[in-house]
């Protein structure tokens, strides 16, 4: 039996420990006697979806694959899970809607606010817990994902070139790939310290040693000179703004806008797609980053007026100054 089908499986027996019945018969779930503010006392990160069943005394509603609803005294409950353990599944994510208390929280939600908002207020503290719960998600193990977790932690580690050692050191006993991809992200950060942390730990553990030494055998790639090529490319610039603050990543961004036709035709390299990407995460990072607003609106002066309709017509409010 291959690891995707025990995978299920074990997820399969959880469940239907847990529940036995689907959203249409949501109607006829008793409702716990807990209150949202009186649920929000018991919530915990990674806690066992049972055992949060067992603490608010109902039966859940599993409304998508990976999504309970839960019915509270004044109110609902959501959460997301992931496998934690066999048989077993963890809370990773909880919002609570209610008239005691309306809440959002989890290890996917905190790690969520911390990489999207870093640059707002820098934290080196919780870039240790965001390494452990981006492991523990699958983040590093995912292609699409693990680049983008790269990119950011890559920009604050070489802002905190002083915190590198103890943050490898922290990420001795975590799964292969993740050591990998920080390590990656340190030799991303590129600064001096990078490569005398990378030197002293690559001998750490024989899995790591090969990989360390190609990665000191090349110079690391910059994302703000390297060709926007796909999709992933732009979420690795959002990224590296999100934990800057930089400009300079959403002016990158912003760049693909002017592509004449014949680059944008979706012929050469997808580039008709990376257009309509870029539209849609300028459009998306202006109405929750007042700063993207802001070089939205600059980078507008400074193009021509086909673009400069079109980036304008991206953002909330036109009429209004930023």
């Amino acid at each position: 039996m291959g690891f995707e089908m025990k995978l299920g499986v074990l997820i399969c027996l959880g469940l239907v420990a847990l529940c036995h019945k689907s959203a249409s018969a949501e109607d006829d779930l008793a409702p716990s006697k807990l209150t949202g503010a009186e649920t929000q006392e018991v919530l915990l990160p990674w806690m066992d979806t049972a055992d949060l069943k067992s603490k608010i005394d109902t039966v859940p509603a599993l409304v998508s694959k990976n999504t309970f609803h839960w019915v509270l005294a004044d109110g609902s409950l959501w959460t997301s899970f992931t496998p934690v353990g066999p048989g077993r599944v963890g809370v990773i994510y909880w919002e609570v809607k209610s008239d005691s208390a309306n809440i959002k929280g989890g290890p996917s939600y905190d790690l969520n606010q911390t990489m999207s908002y870093y640059y707002l207020d820098p934290q080196p503290d919780k870039v240790e817990g965001a390494i452990t719960a981006s492991s523990r998600l699958g983040l590093f193990d995912s292609v699409g994902r693990a680049p983008v977790v790269v990119s950011f932690l890559s920009q604050v580690f070489r802002r905190n070139p002083s915190r590198l050692a103890a943050w490898l050191e922290g990420v001795q006993g975590l799964p292969l790939t993740t050591r990998q991809r920080v390590y990656e992200a340190v030799w991303k950060s590129d600064t001096p310290e990078s490569k005398i942390v990378l030197v002293e730990f690559q001998f750490r553990d024989e899995d790591d040693r090969e990989e360390v030494e190609e990665m000191l055998s090349q110079v690391p790639s910059d994302v703000l000179v390297e060709e926007i090529s796909e999709p992933r490319d732009l979420d690795e610039l959002w990224s590296a703004f999100s934990a800057t603050g930089d400009k300079r990543y959403v002016e990158r961004i912003i760049s693909v806008l002017s592509w004449d036709d014949r680059q944008a035709s979706g012929v050469e390299n997808g580039k008709g797609l990376l257009v309509g990407a870029a539209k849609w995460s300028l459009s998306s990072q202006a109405r929750q980053h007042p700063i993207v607003q802001q070089v939205c609106r600059e980078a507008a002066e400074a193009v021509d007026e086909t673009t400069k309709t079109t980036l304008l017509g991206l953002l909330p409010d036109t009429e209004q100054a930023p």
